[in-house]
């Protein structure tokens, strides 16, 4: 449980506690959409579903080297080259339910003690969505 203490005088915290803070923060986010993401019922675990139960992706899209069109927009500030926060968070069109987005950033550190940047994008979706021919399907789905 995190406390916060009132003070009358102002002071600006230390970059080590505001670092510590915002991993502490990173860490609570994924753990609870990893804890959602194992919580929803899987009926099967099936990466390709058949075209009749596919779900339709979103119009539009980011451009990612080497991959191409991918339908997906990324939340944040638009300063940093991500598409602003009035974004569709879902891949799926024609989707109603619930979607959850964790987009984490931070360095990392390899085994031999080289840092690096790490960007992550996590989302979890799970609702009533229409597929391609036209029929209502419930289902969960999960981009990491």
């Amino acid at each position: 449980m995190l406390r916060f203490r009132m003070s009358s005088s102002l002071s600006i915290p230390k970059p080590d506690a505001v670092r510590h803070v915002a991993r502490k923060s990173a860490v609570i986010a994924l753990c609870t959409l990893v804890t959602v993401c194992l919580a929803v019922p899987l009926p099967a675990l099936n990466a390709n579903p058949p075209e009749s139960i596919a779900p339709v992706p979103i119009p539009g899209g980011d451009v990612v080297p080497p991959l191409g069109l991918i339908h997906l927009f990324f939340p944040g500030p638009t300063s940093i080259g991500n598409d602003g926060f009035d974004i569709e968070p879902s891949t799926i069109t024609n989707f109603r339910g619930f979607t959850g987005v964790a987009m984490l950033a931070g360095t990392a550190t390899d085994g031999n003690g080289k840092s690096f940047n790490l960007m992550s994008d996590i989302r979890v979706f799970q609702g009533e969505y229409v597929s391609a021919d036209g029929k209502h399907h419930h289902g969960t789905f999960v981009f990491i």
